[in-house]
């Protein structure tokens, strides 16, 4: 899915052939099963994401797939199943993915769930540890001294459940 021109509407949303992506140093090249759709992804297309960049571009920060190409040294191999992070060019055939957050991804965790990794359950989990250190702080300090309550304990609870 290239991104041909910002657009609020999507407009600028086209899908079509495009060359093929050649790694950088370090990146692996993932033959992509699978892409993400995140917020962030729907904000880039139309340039309202704070770390846009401009058109033409690949839309979509999260792959999942089969690695093609793997450089020296890395601990991913040509073959191996994997998610990751790519910030931008998830919606293709291939995709450059960033070796720090590409890990392995097991035969029996479907591609959809892999492309799923990172974003989401990062987003959840910054907010709702945040949310809940600022119910615990609200309920410490509005109990007396030595006093525990039920909000408190289930905000604890629910922060290590996450």
């Amino acid at each position: 899915l290239v991104v041909e021109e910002l657009a609020a509407d999507y407009g600028g949303c086209v899908l079509k052939e495009i060359e093929t992506p050649e790694p950088r140093a370090g990146e692996v090249r993932i033959k992509v099963r699978a892409a993400a759709v995140n917020f962030p992804d729907l904000l880039q297309t139309r340039g309202e994401y704070q770390h846009g960049v401009d058109p033409p571009f690949v839309s979509g920060g999260e792959v999942a797939g089969v690695v093609r190409e793997a450089p020296p040294g890395s601990p991913l191999a040509v073959g191996d199943r994997v998610a990751g992070l790519v910030i931008y060019g998830a919606m293709a055939e291939l995709a450059l993915g960033i070796p720090k957050y590409t890990i392995r991804i097991p035969a029996e965790t479907d591609f959809a769930v892999g492309a799923a990794t990172w974003v989401a359950p990062t987003t959840i989990s910054s907010s709702s540890a945040s949310s809940c250190r600022r119910r615990s702080a609200v309920a410490r300090s509005t109990r007396r001294s030595g006093e525990t309550s039920r909000s408190d304990h289930a905000v604890r609870l629910s922060a290590y459940r996450l």
